[in-house]
């Protein structure tokens, strides 16, 4: 087992010289195995999402976009608007399946989890042979973080080594080669880590935690007191303190105490030792590190659960929590995996984030009223979105509220001539009456 465990990290430490990383490198194995906070615990991604809050808020937000349906899209020349680019080869990679191993919905749930743990997510680009000009994407192989390294060359050219499962080594990948998304920079080339700013409030919520089992481990109770006016020998005390554990180990029991001794239980509650008030606090900063409202993971002890202020915090965290980390991807996506002839010709990739409204039908109901009664979806693209046949003719048309009449034929009415209007004698009008 040892050998296995020198061989894996001999295998994750290899530098880009060649040379064993040293055991005095302290920024590899913090990364390898977490750092110690403040409060005395060691947070790594291990241990931190042993944490309900952040657990509850990475797979909230890698769940939700992670299930957005995306597609390659190609602008029209004329502006007129756009179509999915069904024959190009990465609309199957992004939209079913990236590898042999992973559907679209795990490969972009990795990518999430990546970015917001490690704050980088690394995509290794596997090409075919490009045989007579021909080169395409064949698969998109997610990398672990931890084992990729990013250094800048003398050109000011990225280079990424890689060190897989099996100890193989893939130096110099160039931008080419690696599909690199990146979270908050303060060097332009690597993300900042999420885990490490955010080390302190998870510290604390690690001992927080782990105070508060050891305290429901005691029954809520620490150590009572013996009262006594006499003067105990050395001996005295240790007998005194063994018959003590001795009881303590057999709860229940009934106490026998002599020579005028009195027993003072001494008990703590959670509340007591503020440990609700700071499991409740350490909830709601780690939902700001995230910027996920507290209500999402389960906390709504300071907001009502009906009304609109929820719905409010609800459309935020759309617009302000998931529409950065979205764009972050589609825009790397579109940088690194089309070529500059195909950004010419308009392609590139973006989420639906339609597909949010997918479970709530009422929503879904009013978006698409609102979409063909002002003419901007037919009912047949409405059909397609809701995974139904289309029924052509008129349902291809576009269509407006005010008669629901095709766009081509406003205006008719009112440039047609305007009907004659019958002439009549009034004299002989009142001759017949």
């Amino acid at each position: 087992m040892l050998t296995r465990v020198k061989s894996a990290l001999v295998s994750t430490v290899t530098s880009s010289r060649s040379t064993l990383i040293s055991l005095t490198d302290g920024s590899f194995f913090a990364r390898f195995f977490g750092t110690a906070s403040a409060s005395g615990a060691i947070v790594s991604t291990d241990s931190a999402l042993r944490v309900a809050t952040v657990w509850r808020c990475i797979n909230l937000i890698a769940g939700a976009i992670a299930t957005l349906p995306i597609n390659v899209y190609q602008d029209d020349p004329d502006g007129s608007g756009r179509v999915i680019a069904s024959n190009h080869p990465l609309q199957f990679l992004l939209h079913s399946e990236p590898n042999n191993e992973q559907t679209a919905v795990e490969f972009f749930e990795f990518i999430l989890l990546s970015l917001l743990l490690a704050g980088n997510a690394y995509v290794w680009k596997q090409y075919n042979s490009g045989v007579g000009g021909s080169r395409r994407i064949l698969n998109l192989i997610p990398l672990v973080p931890i084992r990729v390294s990013v250094n800048r060359q003398n050109d000011n050219s990225l280079r990424y080594d890689y060190v897989d499962f099996n100890g193989n080594v893939y130096r110099g990948l160039s931008k080419d080669d690696i599909l690199h998304i990146k979270g908050p920079s303060l060097d332009g080339f690597l993300g900042l880590s999420p885990l490490s700013y955010a080390r302190e409030v998870i510290g604390t919520t690690i001992a927080a935690n782990s105070a508060g089992s050891t305290v429901f481990k005691n029954g809520l109770k620490a150590s009572g007191v013996l009262q006594s006016d006499q003067i105990l020998t050395p001996k005295q005390r240790e007998d005194l303190r063994n018959s003590m554990q001795t009881f303590g180990a057999n709860a229940g029991g009934v106490i026998t105490l002599e020579a005028g001794f009195k027993y003072q239980q001494i008990t703590m509650s959670p509340a007591d030792a503020q440990l609700l008030e700071t499991q409740k606090f350490n909830v709601e900063e780690i939902c700001r590190w995230f910027g996920v409202p507290p209500h999402m993971v389960g906390s709504t002890s300071n907001s009502t659960s009906w009304g609109s202020g929820l719905e409010q915090q609800t459309l935020g965290f759309l617009t302000y929590c998931l529409r950065p980390w979205i764009a972050r991807i589609e825009d790397a996506i579109k940088r690194s995996c089309f070529s500059d002839a195909e950004k010419a010709r308009g392609l590139y990739a973006e989420f639906s984030v339609e597909g949010l409204l997918r479970t709530d039908s009422a929503a879904r109901a009013s978006y698409y009223s609102s979409m063909t009664q002002n003419g901007i979806y037919t009912r047949d693209e409405v059909r397609r979105l809701e995974n139904m046949p289309p029924k052509g003719g008129n349902a291809e048309v576009l269509t407006v509220q005010s008669a629901l009449m095709p766009l081509d034929k406003l205006g008719e009415a009112a440039q047609s001539a305007p009907s004659k209007v019958e002439q009549t004698d009034p004299v002989a009008e009142t001759r017949k009456v």
